[in-house]
Formats: C-alpha cells, structure tokens, sequence
C-alpha cells in the first residue's frame, strides 16, 4: 500500500502479508479492507483509494451482497463508514505508465 500526498508524491507506504491462496478478485478485496483498517489507524479521513480492479471497486460501491469470502471481505468495507471513502479505478493507460 502507498500513501500518497493531494501532489501525488509518495508520503508512506505499508506492506502486510497473508497466509493462504485467494482468487485475484479476493485479494484486491483483502487488500483494500487493509488499507481502509491502516488508513482508521492513522486517523486519516477524507481519503482517495485507487484500485486496479473494477470488480471491487463496482462491489464496494454497489448494493448486492454475496454469502462467499469475497461477499464477507465486501459487506466489512462497506461497513467502515466512519471515514469518508472515495473508490475509483485506474485504467490501464495509467498502469503502463
């Protein structure tokens, strides 16, 4: 995970591992409830999260809930609502970059 300042320019980063074998899509999920619990640690608010997977991004902000792993990681993101989120996807133009 990097922090990035309003400028784009690296702040901090943080790295956390974990045992086990996710579908992709499970571990964008994972990754991002990570970073939103790091990000409620620091008493950070008003935080932008970009994420390389529409799917999650698509999740977080939809309505429907899943009774799997990924639906579970889904509904706990959702549920941190105490600071203000703002999800967006990066294209892959960007990724090359």
């Amino acid at each position: 995970m990097v922090l990035r300042n309003e400028l784009g320019e690296f702040v901090t980063g943080h790295v956390k591992t974990q045992a086990g074998l996710v579908s992709p899509k499970e571990a964008e999920a994972l990754g991002l409830l990570q970073a939103m619990k790091w990000v409620c640690c620091m008493g950070w608010v008003n935080v932008v999260f970009e994420l390389d997977a529409k799917c999650v991004v698509d999740s977080v902000q939809g309505k429907r809930s899943e009774v799997t792993e990924y639906g579970s990681v889904i509904t706990s993101c959702r549920q941190m609502s105490y600071i203000t989120i703002f999800l967006s996807s990066l294209c892959i133009d960007k990724l090359i970059e």
